[in-house]
């Protein structure tokens, strides 16, 4: 009877031992997987940021363009006002 009780103890001992190393590699899994998901949002988050970036040097380098643009154009015409004034100025003498 002993044995019996002794050999169904080792029984329990081992699967519980089994089950305990399966719930240990589970874990470990999950713990994997969830670093795997994090260092991929991370780097969506970083390829974002760095296309928003871009975006924005983009954006700027338009303003830029334009502003410039629109000051030459400015610049421009009133030279040409200067110019026709001055005009006017002599063919008044």
């Amino acid at each position: 009877m002993k044995k019996i009780v002794c050999m169904v103890a080792l029984v329990v001992a081992t699967l519980s031992l089994a089950t305990a190393q399966d719930v240990k590699e589970s874990a470990k899994e999950t713990g994997r997987q969830a670093k795997r998901t994090a260092n991929a949002a991370g780097n969506k988050i970083k390829r974002e940021t760095r296309e928003a970036g871009q975006d924005i040097k983009e954006e700027s380098r338009e303003v830029k363009a334009d502003v410039k643009k629109g000051t030459d154009k400015a610049l421009k015409k009133t030279k040409k006002g200067l110019k026709k004034a001055e005009k006017k100025l002599d063919e008044s003498k």
